[in-house]
């Protein structure tokens, strides 16, 4: 276990961690379930964790522990208030600012986007890997923060995405399969990224809302843009 939901983090221990190998899952205990919680997300190579409890000054919000053997870097409470806290911080206002253009996201207040902007995490592709592959299962939502993305069904070019587009959003209100590839079209091509789970656990009492409001949305034709003007076919959630 590297940092157990609840606990406070004193200045002198480690507050910020970034790993530089292995695999880690965090999770988080809601009420009436079992210890270690609800798997949220999975921590891997270049992903940092433990930078909510910075910018709030709060107790952990989650368990993180080491799914296999890993060597972690770590910045101490005090030397991450300094260093670290102000650039997430502007990270987070963006990632905010932005999801407010997110057509099935509207039903949400500043305060619900702030927490849905603080649980994003990064993950970067290189040119031509994939980032969304047709018939997987869709549970992640996707916003391209730097590079070029194509959406294809079939091998045939769809959709173009550049820094700003969005992907994958029907996953934050049903899961299905894939309906298109997506792939980075560029080095390095890096995406915010929210896990659907994430978004049900933190928000869940949103979900009917949502589902309410989205039942236009999802009766579009074929032909006609997902919510950024997007294809439905090429939409990848």
């Amino acid at each position: 276990v590297v940092m157990r939901q609840g606990q406070y983090v004193p200045m002198d221990e480690p507050a910020l961690y970034i790993v530089e190998s292995g695999s880690l899952m965090g999770f988080k205990i809601f009420p009436g379930s079992p210890y270690p919680g609800t798997h949220l997300r999975t921590f891997g190579v270049g992903h940092a964790f433990g930078e909510l409890s910075i910018l709030h000054d709060a107790p952990r919000p989650m368990t993180v522990m080491a799914q296999t053997d890993s060597l972690l870097w770590w910045i101490d409470r005090e030397s991450a208030d300094h260093v670290v806290k102000e650039s997430f911080s502007i990270m987070r206002d963006r990632r905010e600012a932005f999801l407010q253009k997110v057509t099935i996201l509207a039903t949400l207040t500043l305060d619900e986007r702030i927490i849905v902007a603080e649980s994003m995490y990064t993950r970067t592709y290189e040119k031509n890997e994939a980032i969304i592959r047709k018939g997987d299962q869709g549970d992640e939502f996707f916003i391209l923060e730097e590079g070029y993305a194509t959406a294809s069904i079939d091998g045939n070019p769809v959709k173009e995405y550049g820094p700003n587009d969005f992907f994958g959003e029907l996953a934050l209100i049903r899961r299905q399969p894939r309906s298109a590839d997506v792939t980075a079209k560029s080095t390095p091509t890096r995406v915010a990224v929210l896990h659907v789970s994430c978004f049900r656990s933190l928000l869940g009492s949103l979900d009917a809302l949502m589902a309410d409001r989205a039942k236009g949305y999802m009766g579009q034709s074929s032909s006609q843009a997902d919510s950024e003007q997007t294809s439905s076919k090429a939409e990848g959630a």
